[in-house]
């Protein structure tokens, strides 16, 4: 696989039972592209989403990742992954020890996460004492304390109030920006219009559109 691909997808195909949910499908993902997947419920985007991932294996067609993408991907599921009775410090420190960051850039890296992220007077504020949409930042920062060659993003914005939408956005374009390549879920056509390259339209599994903004 050429050092330009992240990940390739060739006809790529899952089952559910005797169910086809995804596929076939084909993609390629490269260093600082930006991906929108849109599509209505059950188009197969968190099945497409977790097969890039590693996750879930699909039922037949080719995976490929490069070097880079396997030890540099970060995904964000759509479920909240917080520790409700820490304080938004400790969640994001947690996450430094789980990748094995040394002390001073977990310190460091958590700092700038929650001033970008405007968490200035919440840094020792438990995770249970947060707005939903405080709690969608934090959860994105929990997969930033590495700086990921790809981000796989399962409607990270979803239940945020505007503010926290657009801090979540300018976060994810400051990270592509250096080259980060990104893949998020959303339904939201104009979010996606604001950061992506290319949005891609999911129906019954399929690939049926491609807009560039």
């Amino acid at each position: 696989m050429s050092s330009e691909t992240l990940v390739r997808v060739i006809n790529v195909e899952k089952k559910y039972g005797k169910t086809r949910v995804l596929g076939p499908i084909s993609l390629e993902i490269h260093p600082g592209e930006f991906i929108g997947l849109r599509g209505p419920n059950g188009a197969g985007k968190t099945t497409l989403l977790s097969i890039i991932a590693n996750v879930l294996k699909p039922d037949s067609g080719t995976f490929e990742q490069s070097k880079a993408a396997k030890t540099g991907t970060s995904y964000l599921p759509q479920e909240l992954s917080l520790y409700e009775t820490l304080t938004c410090e400790q969640n994001l420190r947690y996450w430094g020890l789980i990748h094995s960051l040394p002390p001073s850039a977990i310190a460091s890296r958590t700092r700038f996460l929650l001033e970008r992220q405007g968490f200035f007077d919440k840094l020792k504020c438990p995770v249970s004492a947060l707005s939903g949409g405080m709690k969608r930042r934090l959860h994105l920062a929990t997969a930033l304390m590495i700086t990921p060659k790809l981000l796989l993003l399962d409607e990270p914005t979803v239940g945020a109030d505007p503010d926290s939408v657009n801090l979540i956005l300018e976060m994810l374009t400051h990270f592509n920006k250096r080259n980060t390549a990104i893949i998020m879920i959303d339904h939201n056509f104009d979010e996606l219009s604001a950061v992506c390259d290319k949005i891609l339209t999911l129906e019954a599994g399929q690939i049926t559109e491609e807009v560039r903004p």
